[in-house]
């Protein structure tokens, strides 16, 4: 499984369609379709569906769009993470609060 198979299917499910997921990715139709293809046959189940001109997500791909998408949520995540460790004064600030700590003051 690549970043390249997840990023073409998950641009298929919120484009709608090969065509526009390959304009969202810059690339051809025709390389977002092999993607997918390729990603069908290593996991061995159909992902996409045939409608008339266009693509549909199977259940099968509607659930699997959800898992590409935490993976490359996960990915940038630990990037981001990573890089921070060799910038100090970089990273990410979280703040939080509780309203009893103010009530307590």
């Amino acid at each position: 499984m690549t970043r390249t198979q997840l990023r073409s299917l998950i641009a298929v499910s919120e484009t709608g369609s090969v065509v526009g997921a390959a304009q969202r990715l810059f690339v051809s139709a025709a390389a977002v379709s092999a993607a997918i293809g390729s990603l069908e046959r290593e996991i061995g189940v159909r992902l996409l569906e045939r409608v008339g001109r266009g693509v549909r997500l199977t259940p099968a791909g509607e659930l699997f769009v959800e898992y590409a998408r935490r993976i490359e949520g996960l990915e940038e995540e630990a990037l981001v993470r990573v890089r921070s460790l060799g910038d100090p004064e970089g990273g990410v600030l979280r703040i939080g609060a509780v309203a009893t700590v103010g009530e307590e003051l």
